[in-house]
C-alpha cells in the first residue's frame, strides 16, 4: 500500500497469477472496484518513487506453478497512466511484454528481486538467476542506460531459490550497496546476511561485512 500526493491511497495485491490495484481517497473508509495492473506475472514487487510514481518490477511468466517465475519486467505509474521504462504507455493486455522486459532468463529463474532509486528517479534491480530449486542463484544488478537494461554481475551467488530476503540501497547514481543471502545448507531457506557495496555504477561489486550468519530451515522442494 501506498499514498500519493493527493492523498490517493493505492494497494495492489494478486488474484490468480493477476496483479491488481484499489484505491482508496478518504483514507481507506470505501475502496475503488478493482484495476488490473499486469496479468499472466506471479510476482510483482512494488515501491514509490519520487513524487507520485511507482515503480514495479515483476518476474514469473507464466504462473503454471509456484517456481515459474521467468524473466523481470518493468512497469512505472506517473500522473495517472502506466508506461515504460522509455516513457511509452503501457496498456494491460494490449501492449507486448517485450516491451517492459528487463532481464530474458530463457529457462533460467529470477525468483528473488529488489527495487531501488537515485535522486533522478531511476530505477535499478537486484535479483538471482539460476535454474531449479536447489543450486547456484548468481546474484545480478540492472540498470537502465537510456537505451536498454544493463545486466552485471555481483560475483557472489546464494543456494537456495528461495533465499528471498534481499535488499537494495542507492546512495548515489554510481554508489550502491546490497544486502544479500549467502550460504546456508542443502534445501534450507536463508543464510548469511551479507553486505555488499559498488561505487562505479554496478560493474564491480565487493563484500563489505557479513553482518550475521543465518538460521536456515528446510523447504519443501
Amino acid at each position: 500500500m501506498m499514498q500519493l500526493s493527493n492523498g490517493t491511497l493505492y494497494m495492489f495485491f494478486r488474484v490468480t497469477g493477476a496483479w491488481q490495484y484499489i484505491t482508496s481517497t478518504n483514507g481507506g473508509t470505501s475502496w475503488s472496484a478493482a484495476t488490473d495492473v499486469i496479468g499472466g506475472i506471479s510476482y510483482c514487487n512494488f515501491i514509490k518513487g519520487i513524487g507520485d510514481t511507482i515503480h514495479c518490477v515483476a518476474d514469473g511468466n507464466p504462473p503454471t506453478t509456484d517456481i515459474t517465475r521467468y524473466n523481470l519486467y518493468y512497469i512505472q505509474y506517473s500522473v495517472g497512466s502506466w508506461k515504460t521504462i522509455t516513457g511509452a504507455a503501457y496498456t494491460f493486455g494490449v501492449t507486448p511484454l517485450t516491451d517492459i522486459l528487463v532481464n530474458n532468463s530463457g529457462t533460467n529463474y529470477n525468483p528473488s528481486v529488489a527495487i531501488a532509486f537515485d535522486s533522478s528517479n531511476n530505477p535499478y534491480v537486484l535479483f538471482t538467476e539460476g535454474t531449479g530449486t536447489i543450486g547456484t542463484y548468481n546474484y545480478k544488478f540492472a540498470k537502465w542506460n537510456g537505451s536498454a537494461w544493463i545486466i552485471s554481475s555481483l560475483g557472489v551467488s546464494s543456494d537456495f531459490w528461495r533465499d528471498f530476503a534481499n535488499a537494495l540501497d542507492c546512495i548515489s547514481a554510481t554508489h550502491f550497496d546490497a544486502y544479500i543471502v549467502t550460504g546456508g545448507t542443502v534445501n534450507g531457506r536463508g543464510g548469511n546476511i551479507e553486505k555488499w557495496t559498488c561505487f562505479d555504477s554496478g560493474v564491480m561489486w565487493s563484500k563489505i561485512v557479513t553482518l550475521t550468519t543465518g538460521q536456515q530451515f528446510l523447504d519443501p522442494v
